[in-house]
């Protein structure tokens, strides 16, 4: 079983991007939080890889990469075309993986999971 076609993002409402709601990005604080890391880009945002190689620049998590600030490049953009390769090339490129610290304390929403490819609408 894999998720081929299927790469995932993360949201604060259903259907995500789909849906035209807020995703998790770090200039994307949650709502009724009173942290200001959308000032510094720092907002809880998944870290896209391939393997052990993180694909883009942002961090907020120092286990993986140093943290960052001012960045917006999470990864994504060069995570979710490589799910249009034929299966067998995808399955080839190695172990597709996403980490997310959620750091903010006062945080108290749900959040969801959506591929970013297809809406399920």
């Amino acid at each position: 079983m894999t998720n081929h076609y299927h790469p995932l993002g993360f949201a604060y409402y259903p259907d995500g991007a789909h849906a035209d709601e807020p995703e998790l990005e770090p200039g994307i604080k949650p709502e009724d939080s009173a942290t200001t890391c959308e000032d510094t880009m720092s907002c809880p945002a998944p870290m896209y890889m391939l393997g052990d190689e993180y694909l883009g620049v942002y961090s907020n998590n120092e286990m993986l990469v140093p943290v960052t600030s001012g960045e917006d490049d999470f990864g994504l953009d060069v995570y979710e075309p490589q799910f249009f390769f034929p299966l067998l090339d995808w399955l080839d490129k190695g172990e597709w993986k996403i980490a997310l610290k959620f750091d903010v304390e006062d945080a108290n929403q749900d959040m969801f999971y959506f591929c970013h490819v297809s809406s399920q609408k």
